[in-house]
C-alpha cells in the first residue's frame, strides 16, 4: 500500500487537468416555463400557490384588457431573498426549511397552523410568468420593519434572441421605490407582500376563459367548500357590470342576499356565471345530509387509521385499526372524504350547480392544500375506478357514483408533484401505499355498504331515497348491516369506537333474520363492550331456543304422520299393483296421469288433503303472521320512543298490512286446491293457464252467485317463471273490483301478442268510471277510490304486474257500462 502511494505521487505535472464546468443556455427560460407549463390556467394556478407559500391571506388577480396583476399581502421579498432565491434558478428555500428562517418571531406566530407545508418546492413556478406574458414587473415589500419596495423588470424576450448566450449574463433591471406602483386598477395594494404586473400577454383572457379559471380556482383549492385561511379574488372590469345585473354585490364579492333569498337552491347556477368576485364553492353542504359518505385519516403520529361512515345523515359505525402501510409515516397525514352519490343526490347536485355531477369532477386529490391536476377531472381515472366497474357494474362503484377528496400532506422525498403540473403525482412508494390505503381502507369499505346492503336490497326506491329509515325498518336489510359490520371488526387490532344501534336491531326471535345474525350481533356488543345490549341478546337467544325447540318436537310429530302416512300408501300401492291386469294397462295409465298433471294445475276439490299441504299451509300462514307483527312491533317501538307518528307513517303501516293480509286470504284459497307447493318463492309455468284456472276454480268458489266469470285462453304455452300468490293476487283484486262496483259478470279474455307478450284484457258491467276522473288510470295510485274501499286493491295489482316487467291500462267499456283492464306482459 505504501508503495502504491508513492507511485501516485509521482504523476507528472503535466498529466493533470482542470475541473469542467456546466454552461447554461439562455433557452433553460423557456424549457422550465413555457415548454413545462403548457396551460394558461396552470401558470395562474402556480403564482396563487407561490402567494399561499409566502404565507398570503388574501390573492387578487387582476385582469386588465393587455395586462394581468397578481397581488398578495404575503411577507414579500427583500433584496436578498430576490437575489439568493428568486434569481436562484431551481433553487427552492422550501425543500430546505430555511423559507421563513429570516421571519421575525412575532409575525411566524400569525401564520395559520394549517400551513405545515409548502405548495410548490421545485423553484421553477415562478417561470409560469413566461407562460402568461413576455413583460414581467415585480414588485415586492419584505415584511421586515423599514423594507422598502424592491422592484425587478424582466424582458423574458431577451433569452430567446441566442441560444448560445450564457443564462447569467442576461441582465436584469432592479430598482428601490418608496411605495408600490398601482395606478390602474381599483384594487388597494398591501402594506407588504408582491404585486406581480404581466404584459404583452400571449392570449386573451375573454369571458369564458376567465369563468373557466374561476371554477378551477375553486377546484385547486377546495372543491368542496371554501378555506378559511386564503381568500382569492378576480377582477375583470370588462365585465363588472354583466356581474351586477346576474346579482354579484361588488362589496362582498359574492351573490346578493336578495338573489340568494329569491332562489335558495338554485342561486349556485347564477354564481357560475359571474367572472368577478370572490372564488367559493358551494358543493359541500348539498351532499352531508343527502347521501353516504366515509371519511378516513391517518393519526398525527401515523400509527392508527380512523374511518367514519355514515349514510344519510346518520352514523353507521366508526373504527380505529393500525397503519399497515410502511411508507405512510410520520410527518405524512392523509384525509379522504368521499361521498357516493345516489340518484336523489345527482339531482340535487345538478339542480343547486346547474351543471352535472360527470362535469364538475370526481375524487380530487390534494398535495399540502392544494389541487393536483388533473386528478378528479371528468376524463381522468387516475385510480382505475371506472376499468375497475367495468368488470363488475353492480359490485363496484365508478367516477360517475362518488366525488370527494383526498388531502395529502408530506415531505417532497415522499411525495412529488410532476414538473408540468398536468400529470398528477410521481409514482413513489409512498404514492403506492397511498393508492392501496384508498381502495383497501376507503372505496372497498363503501361499496360493503352501498352495493352489498344498498343495492342489494332489491329496491330501486332505496337506492335513490335520501332517507335511510327505510334500512332501520328492513330486517333483511339490517341483518346485512350486522354482516357486514362484523367481518370488519372481527380482527383484535380493530378497535369499535362507535356504532348506530337502530342499524342492528334484529332482537326479535321470531325474526326470520335472529339465528342468521345472532354470531354477529354478538361479535359487535362484544367489541363495543355495551353490556346492556349483551343482556338483551341473551334473553332472546333463550326465547329462541325455546321456540325452536318446541317447533322441533311439533315438525317430528308432523314427521311420525307422515311416515304412517307413507307406510300406507306403500300397502295401498302394492294392493293397486296386484289389482293391475297387464303392464300395457299401467304405462297407459301413467301416461294419462302424467298429461293430466301437466295441463290441470288446480284441484277440482278439497277432498284429498294430505299432511304434507296441512303443514305447508300452516308455515305459510305463521311467514305472514310474523311480518304483520314485525309491522306493528316496528310502530309500537318508534311509539314507545317517542317518535312523531305522521299519516303517512299509519297509512304505510295499513297499506303492509293490508298486502300482507290479501296474501293470507289467498293462500288458504289456493293451497288446499294447488299441485305446487304454496311457500314456493316462484315457478316456471304456463302463466295464461294459471289464471284462467284461478278464475274457473278459486275465482268462481270465492264470488260465487255475486259474479257471473266467462275466461277465454288464446294464448296456450306462454311458460315464464312468476310468484303464484302475487298473480292470484292480481286476479283477486280485479275481481273484486269489478264486484266493488256491482258488477253481475265478468269477462277475461287472454290473447297472445307474439312469442314473447301476452295480453289479459278483464272486462264487466259494473258503474264503471266517475265522470270526474279525467284520466283512468289515476285508479292505480295508493289511496285513491271512488268507493268506501282502502284504494289499495288496484295499486297493489299495479305493483305486481311492475313485478312482472308488464303493464296494466284503464279505460271505460265502449260496449255499455262498466270498465275494462288490460295487463301486457312480455318475457
Amino acid at each position: 500500500m505504501e508503495r502504491a502511494k508513492k507511485t501516485r505521487a509521482r504523476v507528472p505535472e503535466r498529466n493533470r487537468r482542470s475541473p469542467l464546468h456546466f454552461k447554461v443556455s439562455s433557452y433553460l427560460k423557456t424549457i422550465i416555463g413555457r415548454d413545462l407549463i403548457t396551460d394558461d390556467l396552470v401558470a395562474v394556478f402556480e403564482l396563487v400557490k407561490n402567494a399561499f407559500d409566502a404565507r398570503a391571506t388574501r390573492v387578487d388577480l387582476v385582469f386588465l384588457e393587455e395586462k394581468i396583476y397578481v397581488i398578495d399581502n404575503g411577507k414579500g421579498m427583500t433584496l436578498g431573498d430576490i437575489t439568493n432565491k428568486w434569481l436562484f434558478v431551481a433553487y427552492s428555500a422550501k425543500q430546505d426549511d430555511t423559507e421563513d428562517a429570516d421571519l421575525r418571531g412575532d409575525y411566524r406566530g400569525k401564520l395559520n397552523a394549517k400551513r405545515e407545508s409548502f405548495a410548490g418546492n421545485k423553484g421553477v413556478g415562478r417561470f409560469s410568468c413566461d407562460r402568461l406574458g413576455s413583460y414581467l414587473k415585480l414588485q415586492t415589500r419584505s415584511v421586515k420593519r423599514g423594507s422598502k419596495v424592491e422592484v425587478v423588470d424582466v424582458d423574458w424576450t431577451r433569452f430567446d434572441e441566442n441560444s448560445k448566450e450564457e443564462f447569467r449574463k442576461i441582465n436584469i433591471h432592479h430598482k428601490t421605490s418608496t411605495r408600490f406602483e398601482l395606478d390602474d386598477t381599483d384594487v388597494d395594494p398591501p402594506s407588504n407582500g408582491t404585486i406581480i404586473e404581466i404584459t404583452q400577454l400571449g392570449s386573451l383572457w375573454d369571458q369564458a376563459k376567465l369563468l373557466k379559471l374561476k371554477s378551477s380556482l375553486a377546484k385547486l383549492v377546495n372543491p368542496l367548500g371554501t378555506r378559511d385561511d386564503i381568500k382569492i379574488w378576480i377582477h375583470a372590469p370588462a365585465y363588472i357590470d354583466t356581474d351586477i345585473e346576474y346579482g354579484l354585490d361588488p362589496s362582498s364579492g359574492e351573490i346578493s342576499d336578495k338573489v340568494r333569498a329569491t332562489d335558495p337552491d338554485g342561486y349556485a347556477k347564477t354564481a357560475l356565471k359571474i367572472v368577478n368576485g370572490i372564488v367559493k364553492n358551494p358543493v359541500f353542504d348539498l351532499l352531508v345530509i343527502k347521501t353516504t359518505s366515509i371519511r378516513v385519516h391517518l393519526s398525527r403520529d401515523a400509527k392508527k387509521i380512523t374511518t367514519e361512515m355514515t349514510d344519510r345523515g346518520d352514523l353507521l359505525y366508526k373504527i380505529k385499526e393500525p397503519n399497515p402501510y410502511k411508507h405512510l409515516k410520520r410527518r405524512t397525514r392523509i384525509a379522504v372524504e368521499l361521498f357516493y352519490l345516489n340518484r336523489a343526490a345527482k339531482a340535487n347536485f345538478t339542480r343547486r350547480m346547474g351543471i352535472n355531477q360527470t362535469q364538475f369532477g370526481h375524487v380530487f386529490l390534494f398535495y399540502n392544500g392544494f389541487r393536483v391536476y388533473p386528478v378528479g377531472e371528468p376524463e381522468n381515472d387516475e385510480f382505475g375506478l371506472d376499468k375497475r366497474k367495468a368488470q363488475g357494474y353492480a359490485r363496484f362503484l365508478g367516477t360517475r357514483d362518488l366525488i370527494g377528496r383526498i388531502d395529502v400532506w408530506g415531505e417532497p422525498r415522499h411525495f412529488r408533484e410532476s414538473s408540468s403540473r398536468d400529470a398528477g403525482l410521481v409514482q413513489t412508494p409512498a404514492y403506492e401505499d397511498l393508492e392501496n390505503l384508498f381502495f383497501e381502507k376507503v372505496i372497498k369499505r363503501l361499496e360493503a355498504y352501498v352495493t352489498g346492503v344498498i343495492w342489494e336490497g332489491k329496491d330501486e326506491e332505496e337506492k335513490n331515497r335520501e332517507s335511510s329509515d327505510s334500512i332501520r325498518s328492513r330486517e333483511d336489510l339490517r341483518a346485512k348491516v350486522i354482516g357486514m359490520l362484523s367481518k370488519l371488526v372481527d380482527n383484535e387490532d380493530v378497535e369499535l369506537l362507535d356504532y348506530n344501534p337502530s342499524f342492528l336491531d334484529v332482537m326479535h326471535e321470531r325474526s326470520l333474520f335472529f339465528e342468521p345474525a345472532l354470531e354477529g350481533i354478538k361479535l359487535v356488543a362484544g367489541k363495543a363492550n355495551d353490556r346492556k345490549l349483551l343482556r338483551q341478546i341473551k334473553e332472546a337467544e333463550k326465547r329462541f331456543n325455546e321456540l325452536k325447540k318446541a317447533e322441533a318436537e311439533a315438525r317430528q310429530r308432523v314427521l311420525d304422520e307422515q311416515e304412517a302416512r307413507k307406510q300406507a300408501e306403500a300397502r295401498a300401492l302394492e294392493e293397486q299393483q296386484k289389482a293391475e291386469t297387464t303392464r300395457q294397462e299401467k304405462a297407459e295409465l301413467e301416461k294419462a296421469l302424467s298429461e293430466e298433471r301437466k295441463r290441470v294445475i288446480f284441484h277440482r276439490s278439497i277432498a284429498s288433503i294430505d299432511t304434507d299441504k296441512l303443514l305447508n299451509l300452516h308455515h305459510q300462514i305463521k311467514t305472514y303472521s310474523y311480518t304483520i307483527e314485525n309491522h306493528l312491533t316496528t310502530m309500537q317501538r318508534k311509539l314507545d320512543l317517542g317518535r312523531k307518528i305522521t299519516e303517512d307513517d299509519i297509512r304505510k303501516l295499513l297499506d303492509r298490512i293490508s298486502f300482507t293480509n290479501r296474501k293470507v286470504k289467498l293462500v288458504t284459497e289456493i293451497a288446499t286446491r294447488a299441485n305446487f307447493r304454496v311457500d314456493a318463492e316462484e315457478i316456471t309455468e304456463d302463466i295464461s293457464s294459471y289464471i284462467e284456472q284461478y278464475a274457473n276454480t278459486i275465482g268462481k268458489t270465492i264470488y260465487n252467485k255475486r259474479l257471473k266469470i266467462t275466461t277465454v285462453n288464446n294464448a296456450h304455452g306462454f311458460e315464464m317463471a312468476f310468484k303464484p300468490i302475487e298473480v292470484s293476487m292480481m286476479v283477486d283484486n280485479l275481481l273484486d273490483n269489478a264486484r266493488k262496483s256491482r258488477a253481475k259478470k265478468v269477462d277475461i279474455v287472454i290473447e297472445s301478442k307474439g312469442k314473447k307478450a301476452v295480453s289479459i284484457k278483464v272486462s264487466d258491467n259494473g258503474d264503471g268510471f266517475s265522470e270526474t276522473i279525467e284520466n283512468p288510470d289515476r285508479v292505480f295510485e295508493k289511496g285513491f277510490t271512488t268507493t268506501r274501499g282502502s284504494g289499495l286493491g288496484l295499486y297493489h295489482v299495479s305493483e305486481v304486474v311492475k313485478g312482472l316487467g308488464g303493464t296494466i291500462t284503464a279505460f271505460p267499456n265502449n260496449e255499455g257500462k262498466g270498465a275494462i283492464f288490460e295487463v301486457k306482459i312480455r318475457k
